[in-house]
């Protein structure tokens, strides 16, 4: 359900929102993005069709879906790769690694590797999943309980423990019921990850009732919210 279009409109915005500032931050015309999972492209193709000033490399696990693409997206600037990106590292720089829905699937080692390679492979952005509103995270756990294969991943506390990113937008579907925790968030790279979390901290962010879950203290200045940041 989360490749659909109806669970993609607000990633969508996101994307044309992140895009365009990351242009005028970097003062370019193109931006370079390495999509990961490419997945089906059934929104994605749409989305890039709007655009005419993106870069488009979409990366995948499955070798047939990426022989799949190529035959299917014939677009001058859209290139596929089959890579399992927990084994092999990322060969190009980007400016935009976008990283939706993966991390949860995926083993707490597994992901770490992941986080790694974005962040060795000398991109700009990350704007990946993370269940900012998770207090805990758990090790994921196959069974028959779990035919999604999947657990919340909080990229904020241990075992990963980012700072805060530099912008948290809501994705999901636009009913999702209250509570909903499934948020991108954009982090610069290389990723920066906090020596020490002695206690996970509760905080609201700014102009919302949004509860969220940091390993960082928040504190108000002139109306701003500033992190405290143990690096």
């Amino acid at each position: 359900m989360g490749a659909t279009l109806a669970w993609t409109q607000e990633a969508i915005a996101a994307l044309n929102i992140i895009i365009s500032d990351i242009k005028r931050e970097l003062g370019i015309n193109r931006v370079r993005m390495l999509d990961i999972p490419c997945g089906d492209m059934a929104w994605m193709s749409r989305f890039l069709k709007t655009r005419n000033d993106i870069e488009y490399t979409g990366m995948d696990i499955v070798p047939d879906l990426i022989d799949h693409h190529k035959n299917s997206f014939r677009h001058p600037s859209w290139n596929f790769e089959a890579r399992d990106i927990v084994k092999n590292p990322i060969k190009n720089r980007y400016d935009l690694i976008f990283c939706r829905t993966l991390l949860q699937h995926l083993y707490n080692s597994d992901a770490m590797k992941i986080l790694d390679n974005f962040s060795k492979s000398g991109s700009r952005y990350l704007l990946v999943t993370t269940w900012s509103r998770n207090p805990e995270n758990q090790e994921l756990d196959i069974g028959d309980w779990n035919p999604g294969r999947m657990r919340r991943l909080n990229l904020e506390i241990p075992p990963v423990s980012l700072p805060p990113p530099r912008c948290l937008l809501r994705d999901g579907p636009p009913d999702a019921i209250e509570g909903w925790d499934h948020f991108l968030g954009l982090w610069k790279l290389p990723l920066r990850q906090l020596k020490q979390c002695s206690s996970v901290k509760h905080s609201v962010l700014p102009k919302t009732s949004v509860e969220v879950y940091s390993c960082v203290s928040w504190v108000i200045k002139d109306n701003n919210f500033d992190p405290q940041l143990n690096l």
